[in-house]
């Protein structure tokens, strides 16, 4: 569902920036899109395959978790047909991925303080240096020292 037929001529970062600048989620929502996608990565698929990450797949499973994450935790959202403009898909595609992505979570989408911060501080592994900030979310305000956000 997640694979496209060719990878997308834009780079993930160049992709990420891209979404970043035209759907205005808050950090919360990156750090809880980037648990969502190792979330699905994990669960076991009925085959023998294991999911991964893939140039194929990455752009569609990074625009479709963080639109889940948005609606989840921003108390304003953009609608889909915004988000599937922005991700390059169309609307009808940006629904099926979402449908599909919150049945393969089985609606999983709550996250501890904990596990926040342990995404945290794995982007902040993969990241360049940024200033600490106080988040405001569902989850109550967090302080996270990562730069990631």
């Amino acid at each position: 569902m997640f694979h496209g037929s060719r990878a997308p001529s834009m780079n993930i970062q160049r992709y990420t920036e891209r979404v970043h600048r035209y759907a205005r989620c808050s950090p919360a929502c990156f750090v809880a899109a980037f648990a969502y996608i190792i979330r699905y990565l994990e669960r076991p698929v009925s085959t023998s395959m294991t999911r991964r990450l893939t140039s194929l797949n990455v752009h569609r499973l990074l625009i479709t978790s963080l639109l889940v994450a948005a609606k989840f935790l921003e108390r304003k959202c953009y609608k889909n047909a915004y988000y599937a403009k922005i991700g390059g898909v169309s609307t009808e595609e940006m629904n099926r991925l979402e449908r599909t992505f919150l049945f393969d979570l089985d609606f999983r989408l709550n996250i501890t303080a904990e596990m926040f911060e342990e995404h945290c501080l794995m982007l902040q592994r993969q990241t360049v240096p940024c200033s600490t900030r106080k988040l405001r979310t569902v989850l109550g305000e967090i302080t996270c020292g990562c730069r990631a956000i």
